[in-house]
């Protein structure tokens, strides 16, 4: 048997099985990825309240949203008190310089009308804010933050329990 073959051929096994491995690791990783599952957890533009230090998700509550598909989102929430108390309370310092503002790219506020508000014992007050920036109170207390954000798309209704400290 001739052996100086079997060296050349054994390293074309290996760069063959290599190859072929790598190639089904792709079709596997690809497999898994779902982009259906994606494309779920992002019809709603994600509402974001950012510091400095840290970001925060806020829910959605009240939405009359249209997907790019048509497929309208609509969702009416009758106490945002109530629902903003099911989720974590996010706590931020008093006087502390924040931003809100929607992830998803071309919804960055852009000049589409948003509201921000803070409510504390059943008084609202509106949030003085440019393109989403705007200060905490200087008291401390607990809060909800309400965010109305408008666009071609429909409404959306951002609501969260606020402790500042």
């Amino acid at each position: 048997m001739n052996r100086s073959i079997f060296p050349a051929f054994s390293a074309i096994v290996i760069n063959g099985i290599v190859l072929a491995s790598l190639f089904l690791t792709i079709l596997v990783l690809n497999g898994f990825s779902k982009p259906g599952l994606t494309q779920a957890q992002t019809e709603l533009p994600s509402g974001q309240i950012s510091t400095v230090l840290k970001t925060q998700s806020l829910q959605a509550a009240d939405h009359d949203w249209t997907k790019k598909d048509g497929e309208r989102l609509v969702q009416k929430i009758l106490d945002i008190t109530v629902f903003a108390g099911k989720h974590e309370m996010l706590r931020f310092k008093k006087g502390t310089k924040a931003r809100f503002y929607l992830k998803e790219k071309g919804h960055e506020l852009n000049g589409q009308p948003a509201e921000l508000f803070l409510i504390q014992n059943g008084k609202k007050d509106k949030i003085n804010h440019e393109k989403g920036a705007f200060l905490f109170p200087d008291k401390e207390g607990t809060f909800i933050f309400e965010a109305n954000f408008e666009s071609e798309q429909g409404s959306i209704q951002y609501v969260t329990e606020l402790e500042i400290y």
